[in-house]
């Protein structure tokens, strides 16, 4: 006979009964197909005649083989090895998938995959429910821990190509588990592996039980899972890599500074603090995610204008570390995390293990690049940006997450996971968020991409909306102070940059016919050139950290390539031109002195600084004190020796009953900008008779919003308002000079009406009782949509201030929701509902087209 183009093995065990029938109709399908074939019964230790009755045929085209061995995979196995065809396979001898479906294997395989594998449609109903669930939940776990990304693993029907059945040969599984761990080899091996959709057969009731098999099925997972983590340790170089990294930046951030409980000191971060503690002890003990504060710009909307995830995070942390070392903690987060997504990253380029070491350790220089208000990098994250840190490693994942959905875009995580990363990337940076989303919008144009990036694009916006509507249709309220334009060529190729480009370009060009590394390219390309937009909208300049962890990234690869190159060919050369370019990669670590000295600096805290005493008098004086608004004299460089420019911003929080004209977040509230006119003027340098005219006029302003204490702390300035009427020298502790000074209360009458009595302002609301009732009353509390009146009418903004006209003596003005903020609710719980559904969607079994998947 001559060789045969299809071999079919048919496992049987005790099946005496059937054998002979199901030998013949397999036999005549394969008869009507027109091609050599054989067909091997294998004898699985069978107690019955099953081995006798398939031989008492006689087919010229079937041969027998007995296997000693108990289970499945024994059985296929042996006779997969046996087997002498072009294709070859085995389907149960049960026929529960009929023999006329063969032909569709054979058609996958000519078509070119290297494996064709049953995925069942159409179940037959008669199987008992608890098999039914027992066969979902398995293919679930499967495809979420081993990332197989196939529908169903154990399909009775699976054929092979010549190197596919190799591979298959070599797996020694006996039981049942044999077909999974077939799958998961074929996918390490880069195999295509194409899903041939089948209808199945009334299912004969076997005689195993349900839970010894799911044991042995658990067991292999764990045994599979313990064999991927041996060969991980027994080459090492993505965890020495990814625990090198994580311990050098540890070791900077220095892990016993960022437990202690201290304020942190620094540029912007001291100011966050006041806003985090009010997410952690007041808001969202209430159970809210947003709010009203009456602790800056005479009160701001919380967590409208600025991003949600930093606050959660320190408030999930603070029950365990305290609310400081939470915040700090947070705080470095982003930094943290960001070698294990530039690992994941470059392992979707795809790179092999060194290369993928190298690329992870160079894309880690970038964070100790130089630049300290653009985001991203270590000293952005030091100066208080680190939401944009914490939102660029997240946007990384997404983006290696979407890299992955390419190459397995079947299973629970191809779609559920980039949309979880979209989210928590959009909820805690704008810039990012654009960023990755132009990064992936090319991949619109592949099919296998354009599915989970349209539902994580839709689905991930839906579940934003509690914060994105409120956020969008409310900027109208927002005092966006927008910065003087700054040059964008000298920041496309700062030093270091310029020294790692070439590099970068080699390794760019070396990975130039890979998808996933024209993806990244693409990226830091399409975000150089978003950073030379007109910056009148928006901080354009901040899409340039992209473009430089690309060309970070690319530089790593090609010391990585290198690399491998000099272990394969044992070139010295190679070796000396790898580490070479990997030093020239990380020359900007050099900084590590200076950051190491910021981080001493910020997470010592302000406790430790020399100037403290005089700022914890301050605090006591104001203690002291009734409650009353305060507002300061802006000395920037004085402040920054004090510990930080934004040191006087943390009084609500030293001291909760004085709350500020003035704060840190200045987009949160028009009334910034009233502020920050105040600065501009009270520190415009003016002397003599137009100085006095300025600070009368500023006094002016300041009472009528309601600040009953200034704090100057220019000598010139004390000497000046010292001297004016009405103003009182209260205390004086270091450069602080506490000054009572004339103020109008906090709900004003028209002038000639008596005035409200019983004022009450919180972050809750304001109550008073008007003695003017149906006259407009002026209430010194910023105006936002979501304040509502009872016993009033006519409630309004008075420039940035609120006016409402009593209707009743008693009056109370809440801050509550709206409908855009319902709006907001109903389109995340309506997320919350689809997103789940996806979930439910990846895990149970549908149809299939029976397109090849990609390879694993």
């Amino acid at each position: 006979m001559n060789e045969p183009v299809l071999s079919v093995v048919l496992p049987a065990c005790n099946e005496a009964e059937i054998i002979e029938a199901a030998v013949l109709e397999v036999a005549e399908v394969l008869e009507d197909m027109g091609i050599g074939y054989e067909i091997i019964v294998v004898d699985s230790a069978s107690s019955d005649d099953t081995r006798t009755r398939a031989e008492d045929l006689a087919h010229p085209r079937v041969r027998t083989l007995r296997v000693d061995r108990p289970g499945k995979g024994a059985a296929v196995g042996d006779g997969l090895r046996a087997a002498r065809g072009k294709y070859i396979g085995f389907m149960d001898t049960d026929l529960e998938i009929a023999p006329t479906e063969v032909p569709l294997f054979v058609e996958a395989l000519e078509a070119g995959a290297d494996a064709a594998i049953a995925t069942k449609v159409d179940r037959a109903e008669d199987r008992p429910l608890r098999r039914r669930l027992s066969t979902i939940v398995y293919n679930a776990l499967v495809r979420t821990v081993l990332g197989t990304g196939h529908r169903d693993h154990q399909g009775g029907m699976k054929f092979f190509r010549a190197e596919a059945a190799d591979v298959a040969r070599a797996v020694e599984c006996d039981g049942w588990f044999w077909d999974t761990e077939v799958l998961v080899a074929l996918g390490r091996r880069g195999s295509q592996v194409a899903e041939v959709p089948v209808r199945a057969g009334t299912h004969r009731e076997s005689g195993l039980s349900v839970v010894p098999v799911t044991l042995e099925l658990l067991q292999g997972i764990g045994k599979l899972c313990a064999t991927r983590i041996r060969e991980a340790l027994a080459r090492p170089w993505g965890l020495v890599a990814l625990l090198g990294c994580f311990g050098a930046l540890l070791a900077l951030l220095d892990p016993r500074l960022l437990l202690t409980e201290s304020v942190p000191a620094g540029y912007d971060i001291t100011g966050h603090v006041y806003p985090m503690w009010l997410a952690t002890e007041r808001l969202w003990e209430m159970g809210q995610l947003r709010g009203w504060s009456m602790g800056w710009f005479a009160g701001f909307p919380l967590f409208y204008f600025y991003f949600p995830v930093p606050a959660l995070l320190t408030a999930l942390l603070a029950p365990v570390l305290g609310f400081l070392p939470a915040m700090k903690v947070m705080s470095v987060l982003g930094v943290l995390c960001f070698p294990f997504a530039t690992y994941w990253l470059a392992a979707e380029l795809p790179l092999k293990r060194v290369a993928r070491a190298t690329a992870t350790v160079a894309s880690c220089g970038f964070l100790f690049t130089q630049f300290p208000n653009l985001g991203g990098n270590i000293a952005s994250t030091l100066g208080g940006e680190f939401a944009y840190g914490i939102s660029m490693t997240l946007s990384v994942a997404y983006l290696a997450s979407v890299l992955r959905a390419m190459r397995k875009p079947l299973g629970l995580a191809a779609t559920v996971l980039p949309t979880l990363l979209l989210t928590a990337t959009a909820l805690s940076h704008t810039i990012t968020t654009i960023a990755v989303v132009l990064g992936v919008a090319p991949l619109l144009l592949d099919l296998r991409a354009r599915r989970p990036i349209l539902i994580s694009w839709i689905v991930g916006f839906m579940l934003t909306g509690f914060w994105s509507v409120p956020f969008v249709l409310r900027t109208g309220y927002m005092w966006a102070p927008f910065p003087d334009p700054v040059a964008w060529t000298p920041h496309v190729l700062p030093l270091l940059v310029a020294l790692v480009l070439p590099v970068g370009i080699a390794g760019a060009w070396a990975l130039r016919k890979s998808r996933p590394a024209q993806v990244v390219g693409w990226t830091g390309a399409v975000c150089l050139a978003a950073a030379a937009f007109p910056q009148d909208a928006f901080y354009s300049l901040r899409f340039m950290p992209y473009w430089y962890l690309t060309v970070f990234l690319f530089a790593g690869a090609a010391t990585g390539l290198v690399l491998e190159r000099a272990v394969e060919k044992r070139s010295t050369a190679h070796g000396i031109g790898a580490l070479l370019l990997m030093a020239l990669t990380l020359a900007g670590t050099a900084r590590w002195g200076v950051l190491d000295r910021w981080a001493e600096h910020e997470f010592g805290g302000l406790e430790s600084a020399p100037s403290w005493p005089a700022v914890e008098g301050l605090i006591d004086t104001l203690r002291s004190l009734p409650p009353g608004r305060v507002y300061w004299e802006d000395d920037a460089s004085l402040f920054s020796r004090l510990g930080s420019r934004n040191l006087l911003t943390l009084l609500p929080y030293w001291v909760p009953e004085h709350d500020l004209l003035g704060g840190l977040w200045v987009e949160s509230s028009p009334t910034a900008g009233v502020a920050r006119g105040l600065d501009a003027r009270t520190g415009s340098g003016a002397e003599g008779a137009e100085a006095d005219a300025m600070w009368a006029a500023a006094l002016d302003e300041m009472g009528a919003l309601g600040v009953g204490y200034f704090i100057a702390v220019r000598p010139s300035s004390v000497e000046r308002l010292v001297a004016m009427p009405g103003v009182t020298p209260l205390a004086t502790t270091g450069p602080f000079a506490v000054l009572g000074i004339p103020h109008q209360p906090l709900v004003q009458a028209p002038p000639g009406e008596p005035m409200a009595r019983d004022v009450f302002v919180s972050d809750s609301g304001v109550r008073f009782r008007a003695m003017a009732v149906g006259r407009p009353h002026r209430v010194a509390v910023s105006y936002f949509p979501n304040w509502q009146v009872e016993g009033g009418t006519d409630l309004r903004a008075d420039g940035t201030m609120m006016s409402v006209v009593p209707t009743e003596e008693d009056v109370v003005l809440r801050f509550g929701r709206t409908g855009t903020d319902v709006a907001g609710w109903l389109l995340t719980l309506l997320g919350v509902v689809v997103f789940l559904g996806l979930a439910g969607w990846s895990v149970l079994p549908r149809e299939t087209d029976g397109v090849a998947a990609a390879p694993d």
